[in-house]
């Protein structure tokens, strides 16, 4: 008889990774989610409705408020910019302006089911915020937060965004790495994930400030300027 031709393989040669395979599908749909808000700004602009213009986001709080109204029908642009957040710099005379277009049956219906679908690439999204929370739940942790507190972060955040997750992942890579990577300037806490699932494992260190010191044999100093070489 032929031998097997798929040996076992044993459990040690598992891996948890950080990046578990809901993080890619996660990025998937957060790409396609992305395409939708592209379909319903062009339509927008093919109906000479400029809020692009005035929002620097429509698939934010108030891109999205205004766009969901225009759906179920509302038409008058001064109605349609009491949507406006406080946190927009336009006026609402500014906004008003800018909803001010030729509304075509054709292009609404395109922006009607971009709509949908987006809502519906979001729900799928927290679908995989879940998974990847439950199983970052699950690893081993280097650090107890409640004796070493995660640093306060350096820069404040932008609100809830679609590429952001909807779980506190800072706190989880702290926990899982012992250090908080968010703290070097330009990485924010997705970029913290692609970096410590790629260097993490028994064999590698992390330095005082999260960089993998096996793999890069240097890291930052105190002042996050430069580089301190590590001797072997």
């Amino acid at each position: 008889m032929l031998a097997g031709t798929f040996p076992a393989v044993k459990a040690a040669a598992y891996m948890v990774p950080l990046c578990p395979f809901p993080s890619r599908q996660r990025e998937n749909l957060v790409a396609a989610a992305a395409m939708c808000v592209q379909h319903m700004q062009k339509a927008l602009t093919e109906m000479n409705i400029q809020l692009a213009n005035v929002i620097s986001d429509i698939s934010g709080t108030t891109g999205m408020a205004i766009l969901r109204d225009i759906v179920r029908g509302e038409r008058d642009p001064e109605k349609l910019a009491r949507h406006k957040h406080a946190r927009i710099r336009a006026s609402h005379q500014e906004i008003a302006r800018s909803l001010e277009g030729t509304w075509r049956e054709e292009l609404l219906f395109v922006v009607g089911q971009s709509l949908e679908l987006y809502d519906t690439y979001q729900e799928k999204i927290q679908l995989c915020d879940q998974r990847i929370d439950e199983h970052l739940h699950r690893m081993e942790a280097k650090v107890d937060p409640a004796s070493d507190p995660i640093p306060e972060p350096t820069r404040r955040g932008k609100g809830s965004r679609p590429r952001q997750p909807h779980f506190d992942l800072r706190g989880h890579l702290y926990r899982i790495t012992g250090v908080d990577l968010t703290q070097i300037d330009s990485i924010d806490v997705r970029i913290a994930q692609t970096a410590a699932g790629s260097y993490s494992g028994p064999e590698v260190r992390w330095g005082k400030l999260g960089v993998p010191v096996r793999v890069c044999r240097f890291r930052p100093g105190d002042g996050l300027t430069a580089p301190k070489a590590i001797l072997p």
